[in-house]
């Protein structure tokens, strides 16, 4: 084993960093995001800055520790680029800004590809160390974020081409004071799932 791996956890100086929150945060309906920018407005891009330093502090693993290390790298980038795509959104539909919308959509394959990526290198270390049991629940979860990431392109696309003239979710404010960072919170704001 490593030095890397006998580290002490990474602690973090934002008491409300919460990666599974981050993840499972729905794109367009953004729950816990604009939970946590009623509070500080900076909160994205200090969240961002800080995955970033730990992606550096993790770039030169020793090859004994690569499996370990491959579906954290994968997960560290797609919360950068989730909270990116989330603020480019906000930013891009208040403009109504057709370049940066139109940037919106490669930015969501993108994340859709490291979805993917994420899946394989987890589903590998999941196979190696336990069992099957209970990766079906992360496969399913993992399809329906990839598809809410099509339907950030497409609803995206539909107001590019004016068959929409608007994206309502994107105009709701947060209007709880705590949210719950557990799935059933934030894949959804129904009442029925």
């Amino acid at each position: 084993m490593s030095k890397l791996t006998q580290k002490a956890p990474l602690t973090t100086p934002e008491k409300d960093i919460c990666a599974r929150a981050i993840f499972w945060n729905d794109p367009i309906l953004q729950i816990y995001r604009k939970n946590q920018l009623q509070y500080d407005d900076q909160w994205s891009s200090k969240v961002i800055s800080r995955y970033k330093n730990i992606l550096k502090s993790i770039a030169d693993v020793p090859k004994s520790d690569e499996a370990s290390f491959e579906y954290g790298k994968t997960l560290l980038n797609i919360l950068i680029h989730k909270l990116e795509l989330m603020d480019k959104l906000d930013c891009a539909y208040a403009e109504k800004n057709t370049q940066k919308l139109t940037a919106i959509s490669q930015l969501a394959s993108e994340i859709i590809s490291e979805l993917e990526e994420f899946s394989t290198s987890f589903r590998e270390y999941q196979y190696e160390r336990y069992n099957p049991q209970g990766f079906e629940i992360l496969q399913i979860r993992i399809g329906g974020l990839k598809e809410r990431f099509k339907e950030v392109s497409l609803r995206v696309e539909e107001l590019l081409h004016g068959k929409i003239d608007s994206i309502p979710e994107l105009h709701e404010k947060a209007s709880y004071r705590l949210v719950n960072k557990h799935y059933h919170d934030l894949a959804t704001a129904s009442y029925f799932v």
